[in-house]
């Protein structure tokens, strides 16, 4: 046998991108033939789109929000939803598949950055009655000896809080005496 589509391919079988009418003519070693045509409806793909913030401090969580004209929502780990919650420890890609009611799907992904959060511990020393002025530290005089902690909240500018503990030993001044005793002249 032998074939003859409307799109000119001479195949028994031919590969449907679009929709649209296709008929065949088919013949026979016979001179027989037969024709048909076939009307094919293109199903959309659905819509989709992904909301999310792109990034979040090392320790937080995000939602990321799937949109568009799917009736289901499917996700990495196999829970579905419109709405999946994150906390990952790293740089993450997510991936979505939305799927219609006719079945089509579309995939989607989007990528998680984690920003470091830093937790810094400085020892250090002065002499009693002396200002501190490092680490981002600006302390004034230190009338008492002994060790004191302070604690410094700075965030990075992915906006992520970091902490700096100074942990200040304050060292006594010498006694100076007062009066100066030995034979006089």
């Amino acid at each position: 046998s032998s074939y003859v589509w409307s799109n000119g391919s001479t195949d028994s079988l031919i590969n449907i991108t679009t929709g649209g009418t296709y008929a065949v003519t088919a013949s026979n070693v016979y001179g027989c033939s037969a024709s048909t045509t076939h009307q094919v409806t293109q199903l959309q793909t659905p819509y989709l789109l992904l909301n999310t913030i792109g990034s979040l401090c090392q320790g937080g969580s995000t939602s990321i929000m799937a949109f568009g004209t799917a009736s289901q929502y499917t996700w990495d780990d196999g829970s579905t939803g419109q709405s999946y919650t994150v906390s990952p420890t790293s740089n993450t890609m997510y991936h979505v598949t939305a799927t219609n009611d006719n079945g089509c799907t579309t995939v989607d992904s989007t990528l998680i950055t984690v920003n470091p959060v830093y937790h810094v511990e400085v020892n250090d020393a002065i002499c009693q009655n002396r200002p501190y002025n490092q680490y981002g530290f600006s302390l004034p005089s230190q009338i008492t000896a002994g060790t004191f902690d302070y604690q410094l909240n700075l965030q990075t500018v992915h906006g992520c809080d970091s902490i700096i503990t100074l942990h200040l030993t304050v060292n006594p001044i010498p006694v100076v005496p007062a009066t100066i005793s030995g034979p006089s002249a």
